[in-house]
């Protein structure tokens, strides 16, 4: 079992020589952080951890891309808001190409009113989200964050490497534009909603389906992760597109 005092970089590296249990750890510390983000641009729960865990497992194959361990923080974030944008614009022309479909159909009279079929989302999470979107997602992403790491000001300023003092600033912003009777429903919404264990063991579980670029038998396997499994590279079979798993949150 891994320390929680093992430091980043020796996870990072663990990770290298193919340790899906030390990147389990680097998962743990950065998935509040990460679906912050992805929850911030996209204000789905589902779709938001769905995308986190799209990002885990890039950093994992691309790990070995990374020149300087140090900068893994804003390295990880950067893969984060590059699949958002990427999945935003993606969802953006799926919706007109449904929509040309929809009236390809009207008009050759295929379509019949139905009931709307489409899965809503449940009131209160319709209601946070449109709270929150009047905010601007420099302050949106910190309150996100604020209420999901236990409302601590230096978690929040270490997460997203701002001063303490900027940090309180962009909080204060958020919540003056954030509407009272609504500030209760998000803290409350928010503080139940981060990921969990069941996040980083649904990551670490889609880890196998993937190769890491940079695991090879030049980089030692680390002693804190107990006698390697395997002697010749980890038994890992590529895919070219890995299945993400998804859940609620709990």
């Amino acid at each position: 079992m891994i320390e929680k005092k093992t430091s980043e970089a020796e996870l990072l590296n663990a990770s290298l020589a193919g340790s899906t249990e030390a990147f389990g750890t680097i998962v743990q510390r950065y998935q509040s952080l990460i679906c912050a983000i992805t929850y911030s641009a996209t204000g789905n729960l589902a779709k938001s951890e769905e995308l986190a865990q799209e990002t885990f497992i890039r950093a994992w194959k691309e790990l070995g891309q990374l020149k300087d361990l140090d900068k893994f923080r804003v390295w990880l974030c950067t893969i984060a808001r590059n699949i958002v944008r990427k999945s935003i614009k993606r969802e953006h022309r799926d919706v007109i190409d449904d929509a040309q479909s929809l009236e390809e159909a009207k008009a050759v009279g295929l379509v019949k009113h139905e009931p709307s079929q489409i899965a809503i989302s449940k009131e209160q999470e319709n209601m946070v989200w449109q709270a929150l979107q009047e905010i601007p997602e420099k302050y949106r992403e910190p309150m996100v964050l604020f209420y999901r790491q236990q409302q601590s000001v230096s978690n929040v300023a270490a997460e997203l490497g701002l001063s303490e003092d900027a940090t309180k600033q962009r909080l204060l912003r958020g919540r003056r534009l954030l509407k009272k009777h609504l500030a209760a429903l998000v803290e409350e919404t928010l503080g139940r909603t981060g990921p969990g264990k069941m996040f980083t063991i649904a990551v670490v579980a889609a880890l196998p389906a993937v190769v890491p670029q940079a695991a090879s038998a030049a980089i030692a396997w680390p002693s804190f992760c107990g006698p390697q499994p395997y002697s010749h590279g980890p038994p890992i079979a590529q895919v070219a597109n890995p299945m993400v798993v998804s859940f609620k949150s709990v």
